[in-house]
């Protein structure tokens, strides 16, 4: 009884730490680069797009936004563009196996969202371009969920959007 006990006490020490999530995917999402859009007509989207990827995906663990930006990311990884090996230093210093890139570019009235998604380990990089008619709030369900599709996510469209 007292062997079991031990046992016990074990597996639910080992069970609750740190390790017990090394072999759960992690995935961290970089805010998004607005480009030379003001502000005020990204704000939201970045939560939206991290609760979309949270639901879509659910058998991985999302990380908490980094505290830098993008270009402070890139200077401590040592690289300064947004391809696959910079992506991945980038990953891998904040301890992801996934690496999530969004760069927005145009006007609020139209604008393209370049999803690039990178694999840490092997930098293996996959890219989606969505057509975003409208950057304000109005959008911010569809455009998280067109990104949550462009990640694998197989959850069926928001009710009354155009996909």
């Amino acid at each position: 009884m007292r062997r079991f006990g031990s046992i016990a006490l074990c597996a639910a020490v080992l069970l609750s730490s740190p390790f017990a999530y090394a072999a759960q995917p992690t995935l961290v999402i970089l805010p998004v680069d607005r480009g030379e859009l003001p502000k005020d007509s990204v704000d939201g989207f970045d939560r939206a797009i991290r609760q979309e990827v949270a639901r879509a995906l659910p058998g991985v663990r999302l990380l908490s936004t980094p505290a830098l930006d993008f270009s402070s990311m890139q200077l401590a990884a040592g690289c300064d563009d947004a391809g696959p090996m910079c992506l991945a230093n980038i990953g891998r210093t904040l301890g992801a196996t996934r690496i999530v890139h969004l760069a927005l570019q145009g006007s609020r009235a139209k604008a393209t969202l370049r999803v690039t998604s990178v694999i840490t380990k092997s930098t293996k990089a996959s890219e989606s371009v969505i057509d975003v008619r409208d950057v304000g709030p109005d959008a911010r369900g569809e455009l998280a969920w067109r990104v949550g599709r462009a990640l694998g996510s197989k959850r069926a469209a928001p009710a009354g959007k155009i996909v």
